[in-house]
């Protein structure tokens, strides 16, 4: 693994995690929890590089603390700046969670 896709990193959320999260509940406190597309949260990369993208160690899984505690799986999560649906190994913005 490279310094990119190692340990904590920031996660941007995007548009279909908005929708996604309150359909896969997340316990109940999913269902109320006010998550944004393009707020930044922490997160920890769980395997890099992904057995579909092999050899690519800047395509990773994450698991992202929305609000500090509740984890909520990403797979197959590119490197990015920023963008919706991207990480980086350093916050782009202000971290939320």
């Amino acid at each position: 693994m490279n310094d990119m896709a190692s340990g904590l990193v920031h996660y941007t959320v995007s548009d279909a995690d908005v929708q996604l999260i309150p359909q896969i509940g997340l316990g109940r406190r999913g269902r109320r929890m006010p998550v944004a597309a393009g707020e930044e949260y922490p997160a920890v990369v769980t395997r890099c590089p992904t057995p579909e993208f092999p050899g690519d160690n800047t395509v990773c899984d994450l698991m992202v603390f929305l609000n500090g505690t509740t984890p909520y799986f990403v797979r197959t999560v590119p490197a990015g700046t920023g963008q919706p649906g991207t990480y980086n190994a350093t916050a782009q913005k202000s971290t939320v969670g």
